[in-house]
């Protein structure tokens, strides 16, 4: 059994590797490496893509980042007041904005 990894290189030369096709932008590099059963490497190719590339953006904040618990706050309040999100995604919410909260956040988000 093979194993497939991407590695992303931004134009900013930032580079990171994934187990599936990660978010782009227009100038950013995928590559596409294959790793057998034993971990070597099989092949590694670019992968080309035509015309804009269909992946949903993403948006990630990180419990380290003085900005992220406030953010996760006001989406479950929006989310509440919506009365359109399901209270499942709401109780999660929660649940991740105490778990922030223990990291007790110091940094400012890079």
């Amino acid at each position: 059994m093979t194993k497939i990894r991407f590695l992303k290189i931004t134009n900013d030369d930032l580079s990171s590797v994934h187990d599936m096709i990660p978010a782009l932008q227009s100038s950013d590099v995928l590559i596409r490496i294959e790793y057998g059963a034993d971990g070597r490497l099989l092949d590694t190719r670019p992968i080309q893509f035509a015309g804009s590339i269909n992946v949903e953006p993403t948006f990630t904040l990180r419990a380290q980042d003085i900005m992220s618990t406030p953010c996760v706050g006001v989406w479950i309040a929006i989310a509440e007041a919506s009365g359109v999100v399901p209270i499942e995604k709401i109780i999660s919410a929660k649940s991740t904005l105490e778990a922030m909260k223990v990291w007790e956040p110091t940094k400012v988000p890079d």
